[in-house]
């Protein structure tokens, strides 16, 4: 009986797939080509990770978890339905994940320096380390994130080879505000007028952080920041024209 359920479901799955991606040939306005059309079909099958609470860190209130054998550490306030899906999206197999940053020419292993834009829970520093990047500079605007990824990587930060970055990326330094009031903390996203809820955060380019941490060599900047990436890309014309570090940018 469930087998004859789970392939209901698949076929149902499917389906809602396929009339999504002939819907936007006709009526979108984007057009989704056959690359988007396998990504959006795949994701449906992913298998979601069981998440294990290690242990509390009642002073700093975070929590201890273990994903796969990976261990990091999360906001005991924020929820952790979000991670599982979130660790897919990084560590799932290249061959079930075009979108993947397994993507082979990326070639993480012969960076000098990585720029994790976006860095929320630290799934793609974990994933960059892994594959053999030197340096990680995470910048992540929520500063309750800060202390997790701090003990997350906290050999990393004896070596020198990890650091955090409290602020968001645009094309200026100045002050903008965090709206972190969705439901998941993966979509806050930044916005330049107070709205009621808004949280006051600095704001920084990577041209500003390259040259502070003077960084030279082979580079990778990876962003994922909710929809300011084109102003961030603005504020790093300097890096882009000098060093051509390779880009993994979010743009859906």
């Amino acid at each position: 009986m469930f087998s004859i359920y789970l392939k209901f479901l698949q076929l149902k799955l499917k389906t809602v797939v396929y009339l999504s991606y002939f819907k936007s040939l006709f009526f979108g306005k984007y057009k989704f080509n056959v690359i988007d059309f396998k990504l959006h079909l795949y994701e449906h099958f992913w298998i979601l990770p069981e998440i294990k609470i290690v242990k509390s860190e009642q002073e700093l209130d975070i929590q201890k978890l273990d994903i796969q054998g990976k261990i990091f550490y999360w906001p005991k306030e924020f929820n952790q339905q979000e991670l599982a899906w979130l660790y897919n999206e990084v560590f799932y197999p290249w061959e079930n994940n075009p979108s993947s940053y397994g993507y082979p020419m990326l070639e993480i292993d012969q960076k000098d320096w990585v720029i994790d834009a976006g860095a929320c829970e630290g799934f793609f520093s974990l994933y960059a380390f892994e594959k053999g990047a030197n340096q990680v500079i995470a910048i992540e605007p929520l500063y309750s994130l800060k202390e997790s990824l701090l003990k997350t990587f906290q050999e990393k930060v004896k070596t020198q080879q990890f650091s955090v970055i409290s602020a968001a990326l645009s094309n200026k330094n100045t002050t903008m505000f965090l709206d972190s009031q969705g439901d998941y903390v993966c979509d806050s996203h930044i916005i330049e007028t107070q709205n009621g809820h808004g949280v006051a955060v600095s704001v920084t380019t990577i041209d500003t952080i390259c040259e502070h941490y003077q960084l030279q060599g082979k580079g990778l900047i990876k962003m994922d920041i909710e929809g300011y990436e084109m102003k961030a890309l603005e504020g790093a014309k300097q890096t882009l024209a000098n060093d051509k570090p390779q880009l993994a940018i979010a743009v859906y």
